[in-house]
């Protein structure tokens, strides 16, 4: 019997003695949830990028090891709920101003809950991964190869794509799932690695990393018979199979350091944009929306004439529809700067529903038409789901009596065209999903705009995952991205993710840079749908 066969007739008889009891099995998970807490250091706010490369390893062991796939997916969860609860621990920094009802009274107890209630059901995609990936038959390599009728496929593809489907299937706001903790947001600061996102997106750089944890961990467990889906038949067959693999690895910062070298010759047209914040909110500083109209009026003016200036969410705290005298007496500052206004604002439809929204003061005292309604919205903090309100649950978290005041989802794709550029524009945590981006790209917009408020939190690593988002979709799509936040640190980055500016935190500030604007269409964003 050849190598190969030898390696492939081994059965799970060698893992029936796997521990059953939940007293045996708690080592393993002990193990999981350790490693699982390490690799969340890998997170923006930490900076310890080098452990997603790595970092994958033990939870693929403990997974081809256990006795079936339900025992993996355990292990899968709880090595996913330590990660989740490092990588979002901001959730603790949640601001008491901002709670309702009972939860108002006890600002720590709805902290703790929603850290680890987020963790625990976003884990739960997490091993739902580790399950399908112990019931698929696997070798290890590029090539499939078919022993005694039953075909074994090539680990090398399908662990990256296992993680990428349920990833994205898994995380859809439908399904109440962020795709917040993705790996490919531990790279955010390696500016040569990333530009590969423009070419097969952060998911494909994801995808890539766990390709690496893949590759390491068949180069440690050569000829482990335990770990015959990771183990090689060969000394050849590790030699060809990780030397294709590790080609595809290091080509990736080569591009990238070809990309940015041919961004330095760039000859399309620079702009000035601006960010500002105001530092003032009406529930944490208890000051009326005149003075922070007043607030933001007074920074713009100290911004860059002939330019772009971004307002944060909610600045301008009056109704479009509602409250046109308002907004008409805004329009008339832009021009007299010389400047366009991008402003996060309120507005209600003929049905009486109410949006989240964004909308442009031209240079020209037009203002541009239609507004953006946001299209992602944040559950519990701008909507409150049925099975909520419909339940006890409601009762628990808010109190008797409590009226629901939802903003609705809306689901056009706007574009700003004013009278200098194009803009696409987004709102809070929606830089998240690479989709708004894209559609806005595809839709013509030369910049990408985000005006965010992050007051619910203190600060926390929250800023730097939010700057993390925002730099993915600057590279995705070649286009610089302003990001503006009432309390800060808001920042402007370049069409291909560096970041140019931020401002400090919790401090009224305006910053300004020069980007381009540019008009390409990158693979990523032509292919992506």
């Amino acid at each position: 019997m050849s190598k190969l066969s030898t390696l492939l007739s081994l059965t799970d008889s060698g893992r029936t003695n796997t521990p059953l009891t939940f007293r045996q099995e708690l080592p393993y998970r002990a193990v999981a949830f350790l490693s699982g807490a390490i690799l969340g250091l890998s997170a923006p706010g930490f900076e310890q990028s080098y452990l997603a490369w790595f970092g994958l390893m033990p939870i693929l062991y403990l997974a081809v090891t256990a006795r079936d796939p339900w025992y993996a997916g355990v292990r899968g969860w709880f090595f996913a709920m330590a990660y989740f609860l490092v990588y979002q621990n901001f959730y603790l920094f949640f601001r008491p101003e901002f709670g309702l009802g009972p939860f108002s009274q006890c600002p720590a107890f709805v902290s703790f809950f929603f850290w680890t209630t987020m963790s625990a059901w976003q884990a739960l995609f997490f091993s739902i991964f580790i399950c399908v990936l112990r019931a698929v038959p696997m070798r290890n390599g590029w090539l499939p190869a078919c022993h005694q009728g039953r075909w074994y496929f090539p680990a090398f593809l399908v662990v990256p794509f296992l993680y990428v489907l349920i990833d994205k299937m898994c995380n859809s706001p439908l399904l109440f799932g962020v795709p917040w903790a993705s790996l490919e947001y531990s790279q955010y600061k390696q500016t040569a690695l990333i530009q590969i996102a423009s070419v097969i997106g952060g998911v494909g750089l994801g995808a890539v990393i766990v390709l690496a944890n893949v590759v390491l961990l068949g180069l440690l467990s050569f000829r482990i018979r335990a770990l015959k889906e990771f183990s090689y038949n060969s000394i050849a067959s590790m030699l060809l199979n990780t030397t294709v693999a590790l080609s595809l690895i290091f080509a990736l910062p080569v591009f990238g350091i070809w990309r940015l070298e041919t961004q330095k010759n760039s000859t399309a047209k620079k702009y000035t944009v601006s960010a500002v914040q105001g530092c003032l909110s009406t529930v944490i500083h208890k000051v009326d929306s005149v003075k922070i109209l007043d607030k933001h009026i007074s920074l713009t003016e100290e911004c860059p004439k002939d330019g772009l200036c971004v307002w944060p969410e909610w600045s301008l705290i009056s109704n479009f529809t509602k409250n046109r005298d308002v907004i008409d007496m805004v329009a008339k500052f832009p021009p007299q700067r010389n400047q366009t206004w991008v402003v996060g604002l309120l507005d209600t439809d003929e049905k009486g529903c109410e949006y989240n929204s964004v909308c442009a003061f031209d240079r020209t005292g037009k203002i541009c038409q239609p507004i953006y309604h946001k299209r992602y919205l944040v559950p519990f903090g701008e909507f409150t789901p049925d099975w909520v309100k419909e339940t006890p649950i409601g009762f628990l978290m808010y109190g008797p009596n409590h009226k629901y005041t939802d903003t609705t989802p809306d689901s056009k794709v706007v574009v700003f065209d004013c009278s200098d550029m194009k803009i696409g524009s987004m709102l809070c945590f929606e830089c998240v999903l690479p989709k708004l981006s894209t559609d806005s790209v595809k839709s013509g917009a030369q910049l990408l705009v985000d005006c965010s408020n992050m007051g619910w939190f203190y600060p926390s690593i929250l800023m730097d995952q939010m700057h993390a988002f925002c730099t993915m979709r600057a590279v995705e799509n070649h286009r610089a991205f302003v990001f503006s936040t009432l309390l800060g640190p808001s920042a402007i980055f370049d069409s291909v993710g560096r970041k140019m500016c931020d401002a400090p935190v919790e401090k009224p500030a305006h910053i300004s840079a020069e980007v381009t604007l540019e008009t390409d269409t990158t693979p990523f964003t032509r292919l992506s749908f």
